[in-house]
């Protein structure tokens, strides 16, 4: 399990003190077996992240952002390396938020980082590492106020209300939430900012099929953990003159990373595990929560059984083939059945994202998913294991789901966007700001050019 060191300043309130006693509380729960739903095999170490539920229409949290020290085992050295990085409560995942539609979520924001630099390249991106915000990835809400307002600005010291009303149609699914101040998100991704939101309870959950509600869920938040050698998360080169640097320098905006460690986590944790009974389906959520890595999932000798996409329900499962690899970009999430094989050890794998996948488990658009992050970062040896599920103990033959699964509430359905003309259209243009590789100056530049110029050529 997890090993924790929780490094904080003074706390100067008792709400801080508090918040602090209930983080205990929760590592207490989560080295105990966690807090995921449904049974299990008896003894199983499998980590789940600690989680918050609604209570009379309020899911009421603080979520307190600080520096905390953690451990993750190294791969490349056999070592166990302690890092410290910005965090929800001093964990590398934070609380799972678990609400029903009309509910409304009630946070308070504690920003306990320390104050940010002050050379900032002007103002310009990246800047402010240590301020915050809040974004509910996927949710359909109120983007402005205290609510879903991805342009707040949480700064160091402050206290920060959020208050999000979900409405009484949403649909229930696998969502998340996770920092998202312009600027910031990338550094505060590395430390493992992000937690899963889930909605369940109203028309369209997956719950309402037996075969899956007989099912246990499995959480399983992917993340990747960036640090220096000294195991803080480096914040970027602000001299930098462009996104990767040249062959042999450190011109580039991530140089900063050049031989660093990066640590691909599940739940927190390097390559936890997972047991299965012979013939037994659970029920996984899965989170991309990398700043900027495709994650071809695959998982041995098994099929993937695809329910949902996004909070999106399918119209029936769709069944990959065995070894076929799900692929999920950054901030996709995606619910599916695994139904365990014959006993043995299996590995759940990121394969190579430059290999061919199709960007739809339909099979739409088969390509390379290599994702654009920067050269600066280390070199990945794929494939690599994000959790190894062990198939042992006695055979429990359970079926998986046939036939339709239920609509998914409050959007159109496929068959509608698909047959009906759309009332507004809404023309977007899309322009690029300067030249690269073989690219050309176009012939006439729009005006937005102009201000991007000013700033980033800084």
């Amino acid at each position: 399990m997890s090993r924790k060191e929780i490094f904080t300043a003074t706390r100067n309130n008792l709400l801080q003190i508090s918040m602090v006693l209930g983080v205990i509380t929760l590592l207490s729960l989560w080295s105990m077996g966690g807090c995921s739903s449904g049974g299990g095999t008896s003894g199983d170490e499998f980590p789940q992240p600690p989680e918050i539920m609604s209570e009379n229409g309020t899911l009421q949290a603080v979520l307190d952002v600080f520096l905390a020290n953690n451990f993750i085992d190294n791969i490349d050295t056999g070592l166990t390396d302690q890092v410290n990085t910005p965090t929800y409560n001093g964990d590398l995942i934070g609380p799972t938020l678990r609400i029903q539609p009309g509910d409304t979520i009630d946070i308070e924001i504690l920003n306990n980082l320390p104050e940010n630099p002050t050379n900032v390249r002007m103002g310009a991106f990246p800047h402010l590492p240590h301020t915050t915000n809040l974004h509910t990835h996927g949710l359909t809400v109120d983007p402005g106020g205290i609510s879903d307002n991805v342009f707040r600005l949480m700064d160091p010291g402050t206290s920060n209300p959020v208050e999000v009303n979900v409405g009484s149609d949403h649909q229930s699914g696998t969502f998340w939430y996770h920092p998202h101040k312009h600027g910031s998100v990338s550094f505060q991704f590395f430390g493992g900012m992000m937690g899963f939101l889930i909605i369940e309870g109203g028309p369209g959950d997956l719950r309402q099929v037996p075969e899956i509600a007989d099912a246990r869920e499995v959480l399983m938040g992917f993340a990747v953990i960036r640090t220096g050698q000294d195991g803080s998360v480096p914040f970027v080169n602000q001299d930098a003159s462009d996104f990767s640097s040249d062959a042999g320098a450190t011109n580039g905006l991530w140089s900063t990373f050049q031989n660093s460690n990066a640590y691909f986590v599940t739940n927190g944790e390097v390559n936890p595990t997972l047991r299965m009974r012979p013939g037994e389906v659970q029920h996984w959520r899965l989170l991309n929560g990398a700043s900027g890595e495709t994650l071809p999932i695959a998982l041995e000798g098994h099929s993937l059984h695809i329910l949902a996409n996004d909070g999106i329900n399918q119209p029936e499962m769709i069944s990959l083939g065995v070894n076929q690899a799900y692929v999920m970009g950054a901030g996709n999430r995606v619910d599916l059945l695994v139904k365990a094989g014959v006993p043995g050890t299996y590995e759940l794998q990121v394969l190579n994202p430059s290999s061919t996948y199709s960007i739809t488990p339909q099979g739409v658009a088969p390509g390379p998913r290599t994702a654009r992050i920067g050269g600066d970062f280390p070199a990945v040896n794929y494939p690599l294991t994000l959790a190894t599920i062990v198939v042992e103990g006695e055979s429990d033959d359970m079926p998986l789901p046939s036939g339709p699964l239920p609509d998914t509430s409050g959007i159109p359905s496929r068959e509608e966007m698909l047959e009906n003309a759309p009332a507004h259209i809404r023309n977007v243009a899309f322009e690029i700001c300067g030249t690269g590789g073989n690219m050309t100056e176009p012939t006439s530049r729009l005006p937005s050019c102009g201000w991007y110029y000013t700033i980033y050529d800084a």
